[in-house]
C-alpha cells in the first residue's frame, strides 16, 4: 500500500488481439465493489503510477504496445508498429479491462504519454460511450 487506503494486488497477463499477444502488468485494489479504471500504455513507465492508483482504489492496467521497442515483452517487430497498430493495442485492453468483473465500466480512463497520449486520444474517438476521460 502506498499513501492511499486500499491493499492491492499485481498480476502480469497477457491480452490477445489477433495473433499479437499484449503484456501488461494490472494493479487491482481489493474490495469488493466495482472500480474506476486507469489504462496506461508503456507497462515499465507506470510501474509507480500503478500502484498509486490501485493505492488509492482504482484498477491499473499497464501494458506494452505489440512491437513498440525491441525488448517489449509483447509480441510484435518494431517495424511492424504503428500508431494505429497502438491503437488496436489500446482498443484490445480497453475490452479486456470491461470485461472484469471489478471494473466500473462507466469511469475508465486512458492516460498516454508522448505518442501514447496521440494514442490514447484515437482510441477514445473512436469509441467516447466507452471512455470517461482522456489524461494526455
Amino acid at each position: 500500500m502506498k499513501n492511499g487506503s486500499y491493499h492491492f494486488e499485481t498480476k502480469e497477463i497477457k491480452i490477445s488481439r489477433g495473433t499479437q499477444q499484449i503484456f501488461a502488468t494490472i494493479w487491482l485494489p481489493q474490495t469488493d465493489g466495482k472500480c474506476p479504471t486507469v489504462i496506461m500504455g508503456s507497462g515499465r513507465d507506470f510501474i509507480m503510477e500503478g500502484e498509486y492508483f490501485a493505492a488509492h482504489g482504482y484498477v491499473a492496467p499497464a501494458y506494452d504496445f505489440c512491437g513498440g521497442t525491441p525488448t517489449s515483452r509483447s509480441s510484435g517487430k518494431t517495424s511492424e508498429m504503428s500508431v494505429l497498430t497502438e491503437k488496436d493495442d489500446l482498443l484490445a485492453v480497453l475490452a479486456y479491462v470491461r470485461s472484469l468483473d471489478c471494473v466500473d465500466n462507466s469511469d475508465i480512463f486512458l492516460l498516454g504519454k508522448s505518442q501514447g497520449g496521440f494514442v490514447s486520444a484515437l482510441a477514445s474517438a473512436q469509441c467516447p460511450e466507452d471512455v470517461r476521460a482522456i489524461i494526455l
